[in-house]
């Protein structure tokens, strides 16, 4: 989210927030792109309280995204959802994961690096991503990377 600071613990990320940053930003989300979220978070890594507790998105942003057919989503944060919220529609915990993950195989990135690319401005750019080939695995720690044109 261009201009972000950092959002405070437990701040929803909606789709009217992605959509504002998407128009502010002069891009749009295409089928097959890959959606990264900058909330500010990165910067409180060496507070574990407070990094643990921060920002994340709405069932509905994850619908969103999954509507306009990205390829995976990734942002700045422990957890793609906010942690510790139940969602009201689905009665869950971790709605986004439910949403992307299950319905639609949605690859989520979770604990990405997004405070160069933001203070860049890079809003557009070739994402990389190298998971280790974990068998029966649900999750992986990978390696990404952007690939920022100029």
């Amino acid at each position: 989210m261009e201009g972000v600071e950092a959002l405070e613990p437990g701040r929803v990320v909606t789709e009217r927030d992605l959509e504002a940053c998407c128009e502010g930003q002069g891009v749009s989300v295409e089928p097959g792109s890959v959606a990264l979220v900058h909330t500010g978070n990165t910067r409180f890594w060496d507070d574990p309280e407070r990094y643990l507790a921060g920002p994340g998105m709405s069932s509905g942003a994850s619908r969103w995204l999954a509507e306009k057919g990205v390829l995976a989503v990734g942002a700045d944060n422990m957890a793609w959802d906010v942690p510790g919220l139940v969602d009201p529609d689905l009665g869950c915990l971790l709605p986004g994961h439910l949403i992307l993950l299950v319905r639609h195989g949605i690859h989520i990135v979770e604990n990405l690096k997004t405070d160069e690319l933001a203070a860049a401005g890079a809003h557009r750019f070739t994402f990389v991503c190298a998971p280790l080939k974990l068998v029966g695995a649900t999750g992986s720690p990978v390696r990404p990377l952007a690939v920022v044109p100029g």
